[in-house]
């Protein structure tokens, strides 16, 4: 009966409901396909690999009779088991009564030779937090005590818990009828998780108490003088390098004007009054440069050389500021 199962199941679609679209379906089909072919090969792990994600991509009960018939020749009787029941409700949804019939009949052929593991949680281990899993899936307290279908073969159980050492083992199942049972111990407190931290004793005069901290050495008021006076005499710099700049501009102006102005450049053209009024702009930008640069170079000057030892100076603020076809310098602070 279980060979003629295999031959009927192989024949099956891999999908008879719940379509999530024509690629799902497509790719579906394929591993269909691919599990078919390996299956037929002996490839059985490969095969079942291929089975399950079909059916992951489109479940249906056809995709899952061939699944628990691939698990089942791969000695997975309890995966076999467990699927078979997902197609025998599958395929009643489907209203494929020949294919629930079919499921329902491997199930309970299956069902007497199961090998089951039942893992115990005494009353002494359960503390807040613990987590119990079972080949790295959690298994809830619904489940602690109960004999569980697992297919043959080692299975790993771990226990952890808050401020605790973790605990695992491995039981070996047998491939029929085997009844395994786990107990998990009372995790160990973890030391480090519950040690006091480790704080080190500052250095003093013995008394235990820290050393107070010096504050943070100040600026001595010369040196920021100083400091002040290099910045002013830089701006300083800056300022007559803009009127040399603009000067050089206005004179330029100037001469590009007199082909459309008259000898004394007080009567010209369109043109010639244009060149005059940039001419006259730039002009207005190197004389304030020119002026403005002398003072802060002269003051910073000043300021460097006459800097005093007990007094602290502000800083000084310099601003440049468009006006109309010139420019405004505002020096602002404390001398």
């Amino acid at each position: 009966m279980f060979c003629a199962l295999v031959l009927a199941a192989t024949c099956l679609p891999p999908s008879i409901a719940f379509a999530q679209g024509a690629s799902n379906e497509a790719a579906a089909q394929a591993l269909f396909d691919q599990g078919r072919t390996l299956m037929h090969s002996g490839k059985l792990a490969e095969a079942c690999a291929k089975f399950a994600e079909s059916n992951r991509l489109s479940p249906g009960a056809g995709t899952m009779l061939n699944l628990g018939a691939c698990y089942e020749k791969n000695g997975q009787t309890a995966s076999a088991w467990a699927i078979y029941a997902d197609a025998a409700s599958a395929a009643d949804k489907a209203n494929r009564k020949d294919w629930a019939t079919r499921a329902r009949a491997r199930m309970s052929a299956l069902a007497p030779d199961l090998s089951k593991l039942t893992i115990t949680v005494p009353d002494a281990t359960k503390i807040d937090g613990l987590a119990v899993k079972r080949d790295g899936n959690d298994l809830g307290s619904s489940a602690w005590g109960l004999a569980i279908p697992v297919d043959p073969g080692p299975h790993t159980i771990a226990a952890s818990a808050p401020g605790h050492t973790p605990w695992s083992t491995t039981v070996q199942v047998g491939a029929k009828k085997d009844q395994a049972a786990v107990s998990v111990p009372a995790l160990e407190i973890d030391p480090a998780a519950t040690a006091p931290p480790i704080v080190e004793k500052p250095v003093g005069s013995g008394t235990g108490e820290a050393p107070p901290i010096p504050p943070p050495p100040e600026e001595t008021s010369d040196e920021a003088q100083r400091y002040l006076g290099i910045g002013m005499g830089a701006v300083g710099i800056v300022g007559l390098g803009v009127g040399t700049v603009f000067g050089l501009l206005a004179n330029g102006k100037k001469s590009d004007a007199k082909p459309d102005c008259n000898a004394d450049l007080t009567v010209c053209n369109d043109a010639g009054v244009a060149d005059m009024k940039s001419a006259r702009s730039s002009a207005t930008i190197s004389t304030v440069g020119f002026i403005a640069g002398a003072a802060l170079l002269a003051g910073g000057v000043v300021v460097f050389v006459t800097a005093p030892k007990t007094s602290r100076r502000e800083p000084v603020a310099v601003r440049l500021a468009p006006n109309g076809g010139g420019a405004n310098i505002t020096l602002g602070g404390a001398w």
